[in-house]
Parts: structure tokens; sequence; C-alpha cells
């Protein structure tokens, strides 16, 4: 549960959309570290840009890079995440869900319905859900712990990854997972982190033309930002769009052609 040069360049491009609720409050479903494939001269080059001509809040940033840059011990990664968040989101508080994270991790297992006495403005969900065997109680509580108009950024292996986890996760599921849920697509793209590259697939058609250009990396990962509706609803089970939704022609034949002819990825 990291993040990677695939989750940086999505979430440095959601600050500067409009998307990001103000000073929002973060839970984390399963806490990040820093993989370490973003150099720090990028870091600083993104925060040098956001901050303009402001020197002296460019130099107090500064400072705490440094300062989190001289620690020493295992938490130093889980620092550098929320310090890269607070850049982001301007956040005003941090919560985190993971049996191996830092001290002030809440320690649980997600298997099971995560009593929280509160909503938050943006939970992720990085790296964390193919690792659960009950993986729809972990998009459940997802759902429950984001207010409404909040957002719910997802990433997970796609394909490749062998023996990662228990699950890898396709486009459909997050299509149909907005479909059940009424949740806005914002960001859906694939990826890999080494050697980096990314693509967007905003909608299913996009990416039956990424599948049929042989581009998908071998190693692929997902990653997806969902909005939720501004009135709270229950969380749904989605049912495959495939079988039950409104299906674009393309995403349709290309799903065929994947049962006729083996797939073309």
């Amino acid at each position: 549960m990291a993040i990677t040069v695939i989750e940086y360049s999505v979430l440095i491009n959601l600050r500067k959309s409009s998307l990001l609720p103000e000073n929002p409050s973060i839970l984390e479903i399963g806490q990040q570290n820093w993989y370490g494939d973003v150099p720090m001269e990028i870091l600083g080059a993104h925060i040098t840009e956001a901050f303009g001509d402001d020197q002296a809040g460019i130099e107090k940033v500064a400072a705490e890079l440094m300062d989190i840059g001289r620690r020493d011990g295992e938490f130093k990664s889980f620092e550098l995440v929320q310090f890269f968040y607070n850049f982001v989101f301007n956040n005003r508080s941090y919560t985190a869900v993971d049996m191996h994270g830092g001290p002030e991790a809440i320690r649980a297992n997600l298997n099971e319905p995560l009593n929280l006495d509160q909503q938050y403005d943006v939970v992720t969900n990085i790296g964390t859900a193919e690792h659960v065997f009950n993986v729809y109680q972990v998009f459940k509580t997802i759902h429950d712990a984001t207010a409404p108009d909040g957002l719910m950024i997802h990433s997970a292996p796609m394909l490749g990854w062998p023996d990662h986890g228990f699950f890898t996760f396709q486009p459909t599921l997050f299509f149909d997972l907005a479909e059940a849920n009424d949740y806005q697509v914002c960001v859906l793209a694939v990826g890999q982190h080494g050697p980096f590259k990314i693509f967007d697939i905003g909608t299913r058609e996009q990416f039956v033309t990424l599948a049929a250009s042989g581009r998908i990396p071998k190693m692929a990962e997902i990653a997806c930002v969902l909005k939720k509706g501004a009135t709270e609803k229950p969380f749904q089970a989605p049912m495959q769009g495939i079988y039950f939704g409104d299906m674009p022609k393309e995403s349709l034949e290309h799903w065929r052609g994947q049962h006729d002819h083996g797939s073309p990825v």
C-alpha cells in the first residue's frame, strides 16, 4: 500500500482540478507509505509551481520536507505521505485504518464492518482491497464512510501482479459500482510505475480502444476517483453491466470477441 508515481500523478492532477473538497477530512482504508519512485526534486518542483511568488511559503514547506527527510525510523515513509497529502488536499484531519500501519492507525479487520463516528470528505483505498477476502465489505465500508459529495480514491492491480493479493480489478467494476450507487466517475486510468506510463480510460469506449491497441501494460494498475452523490443512499452491490446495463456497442463487441477469439490484451 504505497503512493507510487501512478497515484502521485493522479493526485497532482486532482489538485489542479476543481474536484477537491475544501480542507477535507481524510480516511485511509490502508495507510499509505511513500514508495520512493517519485524523486524529491519532482515534488519540490510541483510545490514551487503551486506557491508561485510566495517565497516564504516555499521556504516553510521546504523546511518541513527537509525535516522529515532527516528523520530515522520505520514510520518516515508514512510521514512523507501525510506531508504530500497536506500539500495536495490541505486537509484538516487525517485518519488511517491499517493492521500494520503507523502508531496512530486504527487496528481493524476490514473483512468486518467498520464502526466509525463520522463520515469523511475523502476516503482512499490504495492497494488495500485486493488483500481483503470480503471485498464487498471493503467497498461498503468506503461508501458508508464517505460524506455526501465526497471523493473515493481507488488504486489496485488490474493485470499481472501474480500472487500479490486475492484479487485483481477490472474497469467494469468501477463503471458498474458508479452506476449502482449514483457515483460520478471523475478519473479512471490504467498505468504502470516501472517504467511509468498512464492512460486515461474515462469511458468504456476508451478502454476498448486501449485494449485493442495492445498498449495495456503487462503489470497494469487501475486508478479511479469516484464522487459520491449529494444525497445519502444505502450501498448497492453492482450487477455487471455486460449482463444488466446499457452497454456501448464497442464494449459488447470487445467482450464477445474475448470469448470468441481470446483477449486482445
